[in-house]
């Protein structure tokens, strides 16, 4: 379930955010009722987890080696959320890779109640802040606090992300050397999963569904026929940018 966390800042519940799937991402969300939180190793940005260039004697003294916080970022689960009050033409182009996409729009207050049923992990949400890594310091010194920052060039998509830490699920103590790790009876299986899923309240979740702008009638259609097919109450809408234009 959602679990506040004092490394976690947001904003008020109200405030509006949206995540853009590709169809087949969307079909596993239905047909799971959970949301997929990859590893940070899977994200593209090749900066997760890593620490400003300021924090490199933090990082000496908290954990000894670089070696666990590596192995942190595997077991570090992430699902990442774009704050707007609107859709955005930039974010259907980066985050789906086909016309075939949707997108959800839901409220910080609702992802938060979705994950209520949640019973295997605890789920932390927080405002990412973007920092200038050649000079700005962290303002935490706890382990979630280099997941919660990014650099400024990644400024534009006004994140917030939703994180499972597996180290905290399976009580790994910070700069646990490598011979405990290598006698737990679980880092093996947590070490080969490319993420984990979370159990998710779609009804909660889900405010607005939105289909791509460059989507046809009939991908509308579909995804209308899917929703009933899983017994979700709910009427997707093309974008708005598929509004003609008026000259």
């Amino acid at each position: 379930m959602y679990r506040e966390h004092p490394c976690c800042s947001l904003p008020d519940d109200k405030t509006i955010v949206w995540r853009y799937f590709d169809f087949a991402k969307f079909m596993s969300l239905l047909d799971r009722s959970a949301l997929f939180f990859p590893s940070a190793r899977q994200l593209e940005d090749p900066f997760e987890g890593s620490l400003p260039l300021v924090e490199k004697k933090w990082a000496f003294l908290s954990e000894g080696s670089s070696g666990f916080r590596r192995l942190r970022r595997q077991l570090m689960m992430i699902s990442s959320w774009h704050m707007n009050q609107d859709e955005s033409f930039a974010m259907w182009r980066l985050y789906s890779k086909s016309v075939e996409a949707v997108a959800i729009q839901t409220t910080l207050g609702r992802l938060k109640e979705s994950f209520r049923f949640e019973a295997c992990y605890s789920v932390h949400i927080g405002q990412v802040e973007y920092l200038d890594y050649t000079q700005d310091k962290l303002e935490s010194r706890h382990h979630l606090a280099p997941y919660l920052c990014k650099p400024k060039p990644y400024a534009y998509e006004n994140e917030i992300r939703a994180i499972v830490d597996l180290c905290d699920e399976m009580q790994i103590k910070e700069g646990a050397s490598m011979d405990v790790l290598k006698r737990h009876p679980l880092l093996n299986d947590a070490l080969n999963q490319d993420g984990v899923y979370v159990r998710t309240n779609l009804e909660t979740l889900i405010e607005g569904l939105y289909v791509s702008p460059s989507a046809g009638g009939w991908f509308l259609e579909l995804v209308q026929s899917m929703l009933k097919r899983f017994k979700i109450e709910l009427e997707p809408k093309h974008s708005v940018l598929t509004v003609p234009p008026h000259y």
